[in-house]
C-alpha cells in the first residue's frame, strides 16, 4: 500500500500518519516521540526563535516550568527563575511569549530581558525544553553539539538526568554529538561512539566497545587522548 502513496517530497513515516493502517499507529507514535535541535541539513546553532520557542513551551507547560526554574536555580547561574511573559500584538493578531531572568539582590529583585543574560544560561534553557518533554514521555532526545555554550560542570548533571530512574522513570535515551573530551569521563564504553574522517574525507563511525582490547575499567578519556581509539583530527 505505501508504495502507492510514496512520493519524493514526503517521508515514509509522514504518508503512514495519514492513512488508517493499524499497525502503523505504532510506527507514528514511535517517531512522535523524538525530540532534536537539529532540522533538515543545518548545523544546529541558537537562535532567537529557540528561545521564543522555549519560552511557549514552559509558558504552556506550568509543570516542566518548575522543573526548568528548579534546576537553573541549583546550576548557581544567579537566576531565581525564569519569568515568561504573553504578548499580544493586535495588530497582527499574534502572540508571542518572551522569557526575563528574575535574579534576587539583596531585598531587589531585578529582571533582566533573557537576551541579556550569558549564552550558556540561553543554551541551557533551550536544551532543556528538549529533554525534558522526552523524560516524561519515555522518548529520544537528539542533540547536536551537547555542550554548545555550556560550562564544562553542567553537562554531568544533564546527563545524570537520564541515568537517574528518579528523573526517567519512563527509560527515555538521549543521542547526542559533542566535542567536549572531559564528557567521556562520565560514560562507559558502550555508550561512546567515534567518528573519524578516512584517506577520502568519508565519515567512519564505530562503538568503542568494538574495537579489541578496550576494558570497561580503561581510563577512556586518558587513552582517547593518547590517540589509542582513533577518532581525534590529524593536525599537521
Amino acid at each position: 500500500m505505501i508504495t502507492k502513496i510514496l512520493r519524493p517530497n514526503s517521508t515514509i513515516v509522514s504518508l503512514l500518519k495519514q492513512t488508517e493502517d493499524k499497525d502503523s499507529e505504532s510506527v507514528v507514535r514511535y517517531f512522535n516521540q523524538f525530540s532534536s535541535n537539529v532540522h533538515g541539513h543545518n548545523m544546529y546553532k541558537l537562535s532567537d526563535n529557540d528561545i521564543l520557542a522555549a519560552a511557549e513551551y514552559f509558558y504552556q507547560r506550568s509543570d516542566m516550568k518548575q522543573e526548568v526554574d528548579s534546576m537553573l536555580a541549583n546550576f548557581d547561574l544567579g537566576l531565581r527563575q525564569v519569568e515568561i511573559r504573553k504578548i499580544i500584538d493586535d495588530d497582527k493578531k499574534e502572540e508571542f511569549y518572551l522569557p526575563y531572568g528574575a535574579h534576587q539582590i539583596g531585598k531587589k529583585k531585578i529582571m533582566l530581558p533573557f537576551w541579556q543574560e550569558s549564552s550558556g544560561t540561553q543554551s541551557l534553557f533551550v536544551l532543556l525544553s528538549d529533554i525534558l518533554p522526552v523524560l516524561n514521555s519515555g522518548g529520544i532526545a537528539i542533540i547536536d553539539e551537547f555542550e554548545s555554550d555550556l560550562h564544562p560542570h553542567m553537562i554531568p548533571p544533564v546527563l545524570d538526568l537520564f541515568s537517574n530512574p528518579n528523573t526517567n522513570p519512563n527509560n527515555a535515551q538521549l543521542i547526542f554529538s559533542c566535542h567536549s573530551m572531559e564528557t567521556l569521563n562520565y560514560l562507559n564504553k558502550y555508550q561512546i561512539q567515534l567518528v573519524e574522517k578516512n584517506d577520502m574525507c568519508e565519515s567512519e563511525s564505530w562503538r568503542l566497545d568494538s574495537m579489541t582490547g578496550v576494558r570497561s575499567d580503561d581510563n577512556i578519556y586518558a587513552k582517547y587522548m593518547s590517540g589509542a581509539y582513533g577518532g581525534v583530527p590529524n593536525i599537521r
